[in-house]
């Protein structure tokens, strides 16, 4: 039985390998995650999905301007998802 997840290797190791999906400095930003992470959840069961406001334009039909060929050898799969700045500046 582990009393913390500092004997499993920290933060450093449990939100790198994915166990964590957020990794924070303090609790009240801690609460802001988990009221952020509820808010995609229905107000009870059988509700419709809360929908959100697309943030900076994104839009559902927007080119994709990252491929996996044009990224290093080890990379962050979620650059795919939610783009990511190119060294010249540019954000694809």
């Amino acid at each position: 039985v582990y009393t913390s997840n500092l004997q499993l290797g920290g933060p450093k190791v449990m939100f790198a390998n994915g166990v964590s999906h957020h990794s924070v400095r303090h609790d009240l930003e801690g609460v802001s995650k988990m009221i952020n992470w509820l808010a995609y959840i229905p107000e009870c069961r059988g509700a419709p999905l809360p929908l959100t406001t697309l943030s900076r334009g994104d839009h559902v039909d927007r080119a994709i301007g990252v491929h996996p060929k044009d990224l290093p050898g080890e990379y962050d799969p979620r650059l795919l998802l939610q783009g990511m700045t190119k060294e010249n500046g540019e954000w694809v």
